[in-house]
Formats: C-alpha cells, sequence, structure tokens
C-alpha cells in the first residue's frame, strides 16, 4: 500500500512543491520504505513507497525516465509481468529494472491511453507526460486501490487518500448534503460522489485525462457478457477454470515478507488457502510466511468455524480468529479525528 500524491497547474501557474510534500506527510504509514517528490513548472509529483514485492526494493519514488521525461507515481502491482514485458521487449520498448513501476510506464509508451486495459493487477497511478502537458490517471478494473482528486480553478490535485487533498488550502472541508442525505437514507451514493464537496473517486475501470482542455473521464475496460467459451466435457471446463485460478493466485503471491489471507470457512477463501499452501508445498512459489485470518461467530449462518478447523487440518499454518462484533466507540472517534486533525509539516 504505497501512495501518491499530484499537483498540476494546467492554468501554467508553478506548482507549490511544499503543498504535495504535505500530502504525503499525511499518510506515513504508506512510506514506511522511503518518500519522494518530484517538481518542474506546473507539476509536483509525490510518492510514499512501501515496499511488498521484491522488484520494488529498486523502485525509484516517483519513477522518472529521463530520455522521454515521463514521471510516474503509482499505487499498484502488476500480475501479469512476465506477459506483459515480453510484448512491450517485443514492441521496442525496453524493460530495463524489472519494476511494476517501468512496465506501466513502459505500457503508457506503447498503448498510451489504452495501457490500463493491457494491464492485469491492482493499481492506481497518475503518469506525467511532458512531451503533451498532460496527466494521465487511471484506477484498476476491481477499484482495490483508492484514488480521489479535485479540480478547481486552474489546478488539479489527486492522492490516494481523500483527506490528503486538504493540505492545498484552496480545498475547502464543505460537506457534500446530497450525498449525506442518500447515505443517512440507505440510497445507494453515486460512485464518483465523496461526502466532501468538490472532492471525487475515480470509479474503478476508469482513466482522467487531465489537459488544458479540462478533465476528460471514461471507462477503459468492462466485462463482456456476450463472450462465451465452449468445451467438449466438464473436465475440459474444470481444467481450464483450474488453471485460471491456479495462475490468478500464484502471480499474487509475490512478497518479501509474506502474505496472508481471509480464511471464512466458505468455498471462496478456502479454495485459495488450499491452494496456496499446495503451490508452496510443491516449490511453485516462494513466500516467507504464510497466515489466515477469521472472524468467529458461534451461532447463526456465519458459524463456519468446523469448515475453518477442517482447512486447517488439512494444511496446518499460523491462523487467528477474530471476535465478531462492532469497533468501539473510541476506535470510531479516533478514525473521525484522523481526518479531521491537521497534518504534519515537514
Amino acid at each position: 500500500m504505497s501512495g501518491i500524491a499530484v499537483l498540476y497547474q494546467w492554468d501554467g501557474a508553478p506548482a507549490d512543491r511544499s503543498i504535495v510534500e504535505r500530502m504525503i506527510a499525511c499518510v506515513p504509514y504508506r512510506s514506511v520504505d522511503g518518500f519522494g517528490v518530484w517538481g518542474n513548472g506546473p507539476v509536483a509529483i509525490g510518492h510514499a513507497k512501501l515496499q511488498t514485492t521484491p522488484e520494488a526494493s529498486a523502485e525509484t519514488s516517483p519513477f522518472v525516465d529521463e530520455t522521454s521525461g515521463l514521471v510516474l507515481s503509482m499505487d499498484g502491482r502488476v500480475d501479469n509481468r512476465d506477459e506483459l514485458t515480453a510484448e512491450l521487449n517485443s514492441h521496442g520498448h525496453r524493460v530495463r529494472t524489472g519494476t511494476d513501476a517501468e512496465i506501466v510506464l513502459r505500457a503508457w509508451q506503447c498503448w498510451g491511453t489504452e495501457s490500463p486495459a493491457r494491464v492485469i493487477g491492482d493499481f492506481a497511478f497518475a503518469l506525467w507526460d511532458p512531451s503533451k502537458r498532460t496527466l494521465f490517471c487511471a484506477r484498476d478494473p476491481l477499484g482495490v486501490k483508492s484514488f480521489y482528486y479535485f479540480n478547481g480553478p486552474g489546478f488539479f490535485l489527486c492522492a490516494s487518500e481523500l483527506h490528503q487533498l486538504f493540505q492545498d488550502p484552496r480545498v475547502v472541508r464543505r460537506p457534500n448534503e446530497p450525498a449525506i442525505a442518500d447515505m443517512l437514507v440507505r440510497i445507494p451514493v453515486d460512485r464518483e460522489e465523496t461526502l466532501f464537496e468538490g472532492i471525487r473517486r475515480l470509479e474503478p475501470a476508469h482513466c482522467l485525462n487531465v489537459s488544458t482542455r479540462g478533465v476528460e473521464c471514461r471507462r477503459y475496460y468492462d466485462l463482456d457478457a456476450s463472450r462465451e467459451i465452449v468445451y467438449r466435457s466438464d473436465d475440459e471446463y474444470s481444467d481450464h477454470f483450474l488453471s485460471l485460478f491456479k495462475e490468478a493466485v500464484r502471480c499474487r503471491l509475490r512478497s518479501v515478507k509474506g502474505v496472508a489471507s481471509d480464511l471464512s470457512g466458505g468455498l471462496d477463501s478456502s479454495f485459495i488457502v488450499c491452494l496456496t499452501e499446495q503451490l508452496r508445498r510443491d516449490g511453485e512459489v516462494q513466500v516467507p510466511s504464510f497466515e489466515t485470518f477469521s472472524v468467529r461467530f458461534e451461532t447463526g449462518p456465519g458459524a463456519e468455524a468446523e469448515y475453518v478447523e477442517e482447512v486447517l487440518l488439512k494444511y496446518p499454518h499460523r491462523h487467528t480468529y477474530l471476535a465478531a462484533g462492532m469497533a468501539p466507540l473510541t476506535e470510531l472517534i479516533r478514525q473521525v479525528a484522523h481526518y479531521r486533525t491537521p497534518c504534519p509539516r515537514w
């Protein structure tokens, strides 16, 4: 969980680098392994680094390509890195460092605004293209990584967390009353809306193009409901599913500090945990450690501890049960205070 912070003065004024520095300082839990701020003219880009993959140790923050001038700040992970690297190399876009950030940047060089659709993984990123004087931003199809933005008069701000945006004094903390009213009466809130006026959330599978012409938002990916895969037997369907599921689990186990998983006792999480353990024991992945967590319900439809125990019996590993219940009021107050307290200055 790294973090991004960007200020783009699309009116041509110099970007105030100190604003981005404060935006990064707001999220120290995202910058455990370092941070960096790059600035030039109307743009300042910050990156908070939390290293989770082996390749991230060689990653600069933000990632700057000296030849093209492209600058990228990304919170994310590329899961189809081998496939994507081979394809980029075949198109003449040599991947040198092997970091996920460079792969995304090279994908932009190769496919431009269509590049997010080529990336499989969880990501939110902002990329500055000085030749086009354009800031391009994208969020993964499932919205695993967060992305908030504010488009003000002459400037554009974006960040991983909403409260980072308040470090620019031009962003006023004004409640979004219609969204709050919808939430209170349990009406679904627009997925772009937040509880603060003017601050928006980039929807999953969407991208933004920010330039002097304004902010253009579009969907870059959607499921094709009409697509069918036809096989001759159930075994062929089963084999294909297993190969896809196995690769989906395997490519998400890149870690330098171990991996943890939910284990509810249901079919989905149990399958993931069992397959992970099988991959580890077969030597197909190298994971420093693996552990699971369950919320324990004593009665009702959520009481699936017996199924959890069956998984642990088959594949013994470190497991923690958590008690079900509401968070104490003191914790809820602490969370609210987190977004109201002024952030530290550098």
